[in-house]
């Protein structure tokens, strides 16, 4: 089965493809709370999928999932089509509507579309690797949103996902008191567009990066895709193996 739709501008710079997925199981996809209200772990699986946010796009809105999957055994960083279970999951996850958007009147919506967007390399180190995935909504909705998620056969949770009429993600704030460069891609080697001051926030789109840190090549820089007014880029998180980072993680807002 191929899951695809239309392009239209998001608050993505990444190039969309189409999803190729594969047979649906018997077995109904079931989901578990976590201390995050926005992040569900799949039962049985130890596979999890999490909110990263949602934006408004031409007739309609987009959510923004990130799918957090166990790497299947020999699987690298371009032998992406060869994750069996986290293929059937996402498809479940999309075909028996766990993921509904309701506004402010009480109606609710149903996504008629479900692209990969791309995926986050944890590196080779790891056992696990992730995707981000747009699920897109038709929706004239109005007032204040939320995402629908369905648990299990019997039970939901009910998030908050911001006004119709803004985008909503999780918002950040500098901490580093000689400020944050922002870069238009995730490495130290592109020179910073402008300079954060402490105390200043941004929004958080849900992808990153690694990039080292010097011609070394000892120690990288982990980088976050973000929006800060309007403008799209990167910035740095903070340096392997030192505590300090430069940036902190706040609730979901509006912008």
């Amino acid at each position: 089965m191929v899951l695809m739709g239309n392009k239209y501008r998001t608050p993505r710079a990444a190039t969309y493809l189409i999803l190729f997925l594969a047979a649906v199981s018997a077995t109904a996809l079931t989901l578990e709370t976590t201390s995050d209200p926005y992040c569900f772990d799949v039962a049985g699986s130890g596979n999890s999928f999490r909110i990263l946010g949602r934006s408004r796009a031409i007739g309609g809105h987009n959510v923004y999932v990130e799918q957090i999957y166990a790497r299947a055994e020999g699987e690298g960083l371009y032998d992406y089509s060869e994750n069996d279970t986290r293929d059937r999951e996402l498809r479940e996850f999309y075909e028996d509507k766990h993921l509904l958007l309701v506004d402010g009147a009480g109606r609710e919506y149903e996504a008629v579309n479900v692209r990969f967007v791309k995926s986050q390399y944890y590196g080779w180190k790891s056992d696990i690797d992730a995707q981000i995935i747009e699920f897109s909504y038709p929706a004239e909705a109005t007032g204040d949103l939320e995402l629908v998620v369905k648990i299990d056969e019997e039970s939901v949770a009910r998030l908050d996902i911001g006004p119709a009429d803004k985008n909503y993600y999780r918002r950040a704030t500098v901490t580093a008191d000689e400020g944050l460069n922002f870069r238009i891609s995730p490495s130290v080697t592109y020179a910073a567009t402008e300079v954060m001051e402490a105390g200043d926030t941004f929004f958080l789109l849900g992808g990153w990066s690694r990039s080292y840190a010097g011609e070394e090549r000892e120690k990288r820089v982990y980088f976050y895709e973000v929006i800060c007014e309007g403008r799209e880029g990167w910035v740095a998180r903070g340096v392997e193996g030192e505590e300090d980072e430069y940036f902190t993680v706040g609730d979901f807002a509006a912008f």
